[in-house]
């Protein structure tokens, strides 16, 4: 899998995302409410721990606010995942811009509540 860069995805990448979500304390990181702890184990695999084992964990992290995004270009763009991040992070609205994900289409343009252009991922 890679990203509209052409960069493969990384176990990394998922930690960096995941870890982003929950310390920025924005609004979506209330989807993330009972992830715990995310570790790398290699190049392509990590482990995610829920906080209760009693609370679920596969349907939030399907929710569109868990994606993955590219650690390289996010930290270029001023985005942090480390736990000051709340105040750390200053790339909330690049990210509302942009589009550094593996999906089908790479964001071209968006004209909020106008238009959204995007284009096919060469690398999908």
């Amino acid at each position: 899998m890679k990203f509209v860069s052409g960069a493969p995805l990384t176990a990394e990448d998922v930690k960096f995302s995941l870890d982003r979500l929950v310390n920025v304390k924005d609004q979506p990181s209330a989807y993330a409410d009972n992830l715990g702890r995310v570790t790398v184990v290699d190049t392509l695999t990590v482990d995610i721990f829920p906080k209760s084992v009693d609370l679920p964990l596969l349907t939030i992290l399907t929710a569109p606010s868990c994606g993955i995004y590219e650690k390289k270009i996010a930290l270029a763009n001023g985005a942090s995942a480390a736990e000051d991040a709340k105040t750390a992070d200053k790339a909330a609205q690049w990210f509302g811009t942009t589009s550094i994900g593996t999906g089908p289409y790479k964001l071209v343009t968006w004209e909020r509540n106008v238009q959204i252009t995007m284009v096919r991922n060469p690398h999908y």
